[in-house]
């Protein structure tokens, strides 16, 4: 198995999970709002691939001190 097949699991299994969570959270308060059950899907899709790039980036950094 190639090392991007793992991210791409990986990244497939947090953003699932988080997805998961933000239909149970809006579900429970009650969110009907389709702007809002759209932006809390978006951002659910997107957080992941921030914290790689800041992991990516921010390592050589924390190498050097």
């Amino acid at each position: 198995m190639e090392l991007w097949i793992f991210f791409l699991v990986a990244y497939a299994a947090v953003t699932a999970a988080a997805l998961v969570m933000t239909f149970r959270e809006q579900r429970s308060k009650g969110i009907s709002t389709r702007v809002h059950i759209a932006a809390g899907y978006m951002l659910c899709t997107a957080w992941p691939a921030v914290v790689a790039v800041m992991v990516i980036f921010y390592k050589p950094m924390l190498q050097d001190s």
